[in-house]
């Protein structure tokens, strides 16, 4: 059996759950073309309000972490996307890639 969640536990999930909300209702992109998204998502978590306490900035140093990896995993899936779609429409990274596409090309076609 599971010990029980202190106090302060589920203090704190619930401010992630409130900070979490930016990022459901944006999708990677939107928020990865905010112009600044750290400071704009740390403005927009410190008018939630929290149960935590006032002193040594708690609430911002947990939101502050909590954004970074949550930018983290945003920009992760972002870039992933923009991979497929460079894929899909022919674009290669480097000249060996280039190199053995067209080699790959022309032995399909004769």
């Amino acid at each position: 059996m599971l010990p029980p969640v202190p106090r302060d536990s589920r203090k704190n999930v619930s401010l992630y759950q409130k900070v979490e909300k930016p990022f459901r209702t944006r999708s990677s992109q939107s928020v990865m073309e905010l112009p600044n998204a750290m400071d704009t998502l740390e403005r927009e978590a410190d008018l939630l309000e929290s149960m935590l306490p006032s002193c040594h900035d708690v609430q911002r140093q947990i939101t502050t972490r909590f954004i970074r990896l949550r930018l983290r995993i945003a920009a992760k899936h972002f870039f992933n996307e923009r991979k497929k779609i460079l894929a899909n429409a022919g674009h290669l990274g480097s000249k060996s890639q280039a190199k053995n596409m067209k080699k790959k090309q022309c032995q399909t076609s004769s």
